[in-house]
C-alpha cells in the first residue's frame, strides 16, 4: 500500500509538484485552553490565521489519523488535525492568505457521522466556493478484510490574496495545500469586473480597483 505523509509540523513538504502546504502533526499539539487568540501557520507566503476570540476558544490540535483520497494507491494519512468546536462568527475565523492565484485543495471533514457542515470562501466579496461537507461522502475500500474510509478532498480557484472561510458548525481540518498558476485568474466572476489591460507595457488584471499580473499577485 502506497502512503504519503506529512513530515513537518506547519511547515510540511509538498504532496503536489509547485505547491505549498499547511498540515498539523504532534508537535502542534495544544489544548483548548491554551490556544492563543490569533496563531498563524505558515510555508512560506502562504499562511492560515485563526482567530479565536470566543469565550472560553473554539480551537484545539490533537491526534488523529484520516485518510483522504481517491483509493488507498493514492491517498494522505494525517497524524494530527486542527480541531474547530463551533460554527465561524466574529470571534471564530479562519483566513487563507494565497501568494499568487491557483488552486485551494482542501483536506477537511465534518465532526459527525450524518450532519453536514456547509463551507463558505469568500475573496473580494465575492463567493469563489461553496460545499457541504458530509462524512458519508468517504470512499469504502477494502484493506484486506478491513474496511477503510478515504475522504475527498474539495478544490477551488482562488487569485492572490486572503480568502475568508465560514462554516456552520464544528468540523476538522487536516491540512491545506496551495498549487500555484493561472487558473485562479481565470475564474474570476464577471461581476467583480476584473479586466485585462497594459499598464507599462505589462499585462495587468484590474479588479476592484487593485492591480494582478497574469500570475495573480498583486502590483
Amino acid at each position: 500500500m502506497k502512503k504519503i505523509f506529512l513530515f513537518a509540523a506547519a511547515v510540511v513538504a509538498a504532496m503536489t509538484v509547485n505547491a505549498q502546504t499547511i498540515a498539523f502533526s504532534a508537535e502542534d499539539e495544544i489544548a483548548q485552553g491554551d490556544f492563543p487568540q490569533e496563531k498563524v501557520y505558515a510555508n512560506g507566503n502562504f499562511k492560515i490565521t485563526i482567530t479565536n476570540n470566543a469565550d472560553g476558544g473554539k480551537f484545539l490540535v490533537d491526534a488523529n489519523k484520516t485518510k483522504f483520497g481517491t483509493s488507498l494507491e493514492d491517498m494522505w494519512e494525517s497524524t494530527d488535525r486542527l480541531n474547530i468546536k463551533g460554527k465561524s462568527d466574529s470571534k471564530t475565523a479562519v483566513t487563507i492568505t494565497a501568494p499568487a492565484a491557483g488552486k485551494i485543495k482542501l483536506y477537511a471533514r465534518t465532526s459527525g457521522k450524518t450532519t453536514g457542515v456547509d463551507v463558505t470562501f469568500s475573496q473580494y466579496s465575492e463567493t469563489v466556493a461553496s460545499f457541504t461537507l458530509v462524512d458519508t461522502d468517504a470512499l469504502v475500500v477494502k484493506d484486506g478484510e478491513k474496511d477503510v474510509n478515504i475522504f475527498p478532498i474539495k478544490e477551488f480557484s482562488v487569485q492572490a490574496g486572503d480568502i475568508s472561510m465560514s462554516f456552520t458548525r464544528a468540523m476538522y481540518l487536516y491540512a491545506v495545500e496551495f498549487v500555484s498558476g493561472a487558473e485562479g485568474v481565470e475564474s474570476v466572476n464577471a461581476s467583480a469586473k476584473a479586466v485585462k489591460r497594459v499598464v507599462n507595457g505589462q499585462v495587468v488584471i484590474e479588479r476592484e480597483g487593485r492591480l494582478f499580473n497574469l500570475l495573480g499577485a498583486e502590483l
